[in-house]
């Protein structure tokens, strides 16, 4: 089953609800800056996975 998704918005803020549950944006904060928050979390986990993933390079190949 589907939840339904229902979009409201003016020229300025959106909310988004989904299904019964309460709306993830209840408190009106404008949509550009959710993904401008979204954006850098997502940017200082990739730089994380990056180290991770150079850190165990060298342990495989300590000659480089």
């Amino acid at each position: 089953m589907i939840p339904s998704v229902r979009t409201l918005g003016d020229s300025m803020l959106w909310v988004i609800s989904i299904g019964d549950r309460p709306s993830w944006n209840s408190i009106r904060v404008p949509p550009s800056k959710l993904l401008l928050k979204g954006y850098i979390k997502y940017s200082s986990i990739h730089k994380e996975k990056w180290m991770i993933t150079r850190l165990f390079i060298s342990f495989l190949n300590p000659n480089s």
